[in-house]
């Protein structure tokens, strides 16, 4: 595979994976809605093409032309958007796309029913992979399909609170003493697992592929925090997991945004461990675990 087009470009998580696929040799094409005020640094073996703002009511042929004569697509739009990533995948399979990655990025496993029974946001991830294998399965189909997975975001997720950490506020929120071990995947971790999957098109065709820049526990990352901000005393909660959790989901289902935000968080930490639960795809795509403790100062060096 060389020409790869990709949906998202212009997000955090898509701009990750543009320059893993740039910096991996890849031709690659951004898809823009035409509304869009992103901008997206130049580069040799990139161009721009726009895209109707609507891809439900842009005309299928429009969208067969838009992908037309690219091996790829990768999305890194919302997985929320069902509708838009299947319609892309009806014109994927038109134009003789050979490979759609779609946004099943994410925290927890979409392929696991507890996740989709506690998290909603799951169930849609899960019926566009769902739509994409019948798509694989007709007959005279060239189309494939990859879904990645990789647990929480480190960097990301100690920026912000989904790890429950408040780093700036030196709190924590242990689940269960903060032992349970979870996968976690720094963001340019993902886009490097996309380019080396698209760099090995047979052995990851129509898999899910399970990745991590390291297995931690919580009680792992407070020691690394501690070193990294020189700040000993932290304030330190312990729940028990399934009362945070059961707590969290009462409150989303009233529709508290942060509540469900919670409910990803502690999801996220007690069932991703993909070393234990599932098998860990990094021998596969020649990714070694990472440095959580570089990881970390970097992250600090971002919130303060």
């Amino acid at each position: 595979m060389q020409k790869i087009a990709i949906l998202g470009a212009s997000g955090s998580l898509g701009r990750a994976v543009l320059n893993g696929l740039l910096s991996a040799g890849f031709t690659v094409t951004a898809l823009l809605r035409e509304s869009s005020q992103s901008k997206i640094e130049h580069h040799s073996n990139l161009s721009i093409l726009r895209i109707p703002d609507s891809i439900i009511e842009c005309p299928i042929d429009d969208l067969v032309k838009a992908v037309s004569g690219q091996e790829a697509l990768v999305i890194t739009i919302a997985g929320s958007q069902v509708r838009e990533q299947m319609r892309l995948a009806d014109a994927c399979e038109s134009a003789g796309v050979t490979r759609i990655i779609p946004a099943d990025f994410g925290s927890c496993d979409s392929d696991d029913q507890a996740t989709v029974d506690i998290l909603p946001l799951y169930s849609a991830k899960y019926k566009v992979r769902a739509y994409l294998q019948d798509l694989a399965e007709k007959p005279g189909s060239k189309l494939t399909w990859t879904s990645i997975i990789g647990g929480h975001f480190l960097d990301l997720g100690l920026q912000g609170d989904l790890l429950l950490f408040n780093v700036k506020g030196r709190k924590v929120d242990l689940l269960n003493g903060g032992n349970i071990r979870f996968s976690t995947s720094t963001i340019d971790r993902y886009g490097l697992a996309v380019a080396r999957i698209l760099q090995r098109p047979e052995e990851t065709k129509n898999k899910i592929i399970y990745v991590q820049s390291a297995c931690v526990s919580q009680n792992e990352l407070l020691a690394s925090l501690k070193r990294a901000t020189g700040e000993q005393q932290w304030s330190v909660t312990d729940h028990k997991w399934r009362e945070k959790l059961d707590g969290a989901r009462e409150k989303a289902d009233q529709g508290d945004r942060d509540a469900i935000e919670e409910v990803v968080g502690v999801w996220g930490i007690v069932a991703s461990n993909w070393e234990k639960s599932r098998q860990l795809s990094n021998g596969l795509l020649g990714l070694e675990n990472e440095d959580v403790d570089e990881i970390v100062k970097r992250s600090v060096s971002e919130i303060e």
